[in-house]
């Protein structure tokens, strides 16, 4: 018996969402931009597997929550000429970049930076496995 490799089911979710939005987007440039954008593996993939699942059109719609990686995916996507993509923007003041993280101090005031998602998606994935869902 074999055993699948781990986040297997995540990359193949992950994949059929973005073919199925983004008009035009091949295996091979999904697979290529996955591993571009860093969300191949790991805690990225499944943050990112999580917001397509709960928001299948993520990338061609703003959301008010994201994962980091979202954005970094998002962005790579843009680049690479898929004009369908919607880039996630600042909650706060709108700027699309692909440096939104939370950037706060302590002798920076509250509104300083650019806002980060604002669900612990981490928190989520760990609540969904506890509950049986994949």
């Amino acid at each position: 018996m074999t055993t699948a490799e781990p986040g297997s089911a995540s990359r193949a979710r992950i994949a059929a969402r973005m073919a199925a939005t983004v008009p035009g987007l091949g295996e091979t440039a999904v697979q290529r931009i996955l591993v571009t954008a860093k969300v191949d593996r790991g805690r990225a993939l499944h943050e990112v597997d999580a917001c397509l699942q709960e928001h299948p059109g993520a990338l061609t719609a703003a959301l008010a929550e994201y994962p980091l990686a979202l954005v970094r995916l998002a962005h790579e996507l843009i680049e690479a000429g898929y004009q369908t993509v919607a880039a996630p923007a600042c909650a706060r003041c709108g700027k699309t970049t692909i440096d939104l993280r939370r950037k706060a101090s302590a002798s920076a005031p509250p509104n300083a930076g650019h806002s980060g998602p604002k669900r612990d998606w981490a928190a989520y994935i760990a609540q969904r496995t506890t509950d049986g869902e994949t």
